[in-house]
């Protein structure tokens, strides 16, 4: 019988993903599309259009009340469940969402970055 011998090697890790929240309510991820540029690198990018804005669902019949925070963190939520990166994430909030992300979303794990850190985001990310 062979001996087995430990390897030192680590497994291979992929890159955490980056989510991409725009600003808004009502705004779209076409302004930081650039930020798309990272996957060229292998780290994969989710642009996340919220609910009511850019290519994702409209409800123009909703009343005010229906738009509440809660409903958007709860979307934010079950997309990154539905991609099965509730555990493993980086979060970049712009403008609306930055202020989300340092106020009302504690439990994200992962990066919670504003807008103004976006000059230093490729660094930070590795």
């Amino acid at each position: 019988m062979a001996d087995v011998v430990p390897s030192h090697r680590r497994p291979e890790r992929r890159p955490t993903p980056l989510v991409v929240a725009h600003g808004g309510p009502g705004c779209t991820h076409d302004y930081v599309l650039a930020l798309a540029q990272l996957a060229e690198r292998g780290r994969p990018v989710v642009h996340y259009d919220q609910l009511g804005g850019g290519r994702s669902t409209h409800m123009p019949e909703k009343g005010g009340d229906f738009w509440t925070v809660e409903l958007f963190l709860e979307e934010l939520e079950n997309l990154l469940v539905y991609l099965g990166l509730n555990d493993r994430y980086f979060l970049l909030g712009q403008s609306w969402w930055d202020a989300r992300c340092r106020t009302r979303h504690s439990s994200t794990r992962g990066l919670k970055a504003s807008s103004s850190a976006t000059h230093r985001l490729d660094g930070a990310l590795g």
